[in-house]
């Protein structure tokens, strides 16, 4: 098999949608593959800064929030996820302010909603239509929900009043 051959032979395609078909060309065990339109970059980076800022709450499952408001415990938290524009503008003031106000807060990603007959069951039954929502769980139920601007000054001084 001569180089050309070979060369060819390496060649692979990729379909993207029924319409788009890509090539990625592979040659001496690297692959150049197509690269990512502006719009999808700008989406990775939004939801990886979104994800690097939720590691400072504590995430919680809907099981676990559930077992804690059901035993009477003050919980703060919010039901968002990284996909949600407005979510990945309130996470990292979500977490300043929580450090402002010495006020722990958990999350619970609402990512799996459509497939996860527990989570949907629990924003219906706590009436959580949009996210990101900001809900206070006191001796079982809710005690303050937050409707206000996404600004750090008016989130600490929420989580001050709780």
């Amino acid at each position: 098999m001569s180089f050309n051959e070979w060369k060819g032979s390496m060649q692979m395609t990729e379909t993207k949608t029924a319409a788009v078909t890509e090539t990625a060309q592979c040659a001496d065990g690297a692959c150049s593959l197509p690269q990512p339109t502006p719009e999808e970059e700008l989406r990775h980076s939004r939801e990886a800064a979104y994800m690097d800022q939720a590691q400072h709450l504590t995430r919680l499952t809907v099981a676990e929030l559930d077992k804690q408001r059901a035993a009477g415990h003050r919980v703060t938290v919010m039901f968002s996820r990284k996909t949600c524009p407005w979510c990945q503008v309130m996470m990292p003031n979500l977490v300043l302010a929580q450090a402002a106000a010495g006020q722990p807060v958990a999350y619970v990603d609402t990512l799996a909603t459509p497939t996860d007959a527990a989570l949907k069951a629990f924003r219906d039954q706590w009436g959580v239509k949009y996210v990101p929502t900001l809900l206070v769980f006191q001796d079982g139920q809710v005690a303050a929900r937050y409707d206000g601007d996404r600004s750090i000054a008016d989130i600490t001084a929420f989580l001050k009043q709780q």
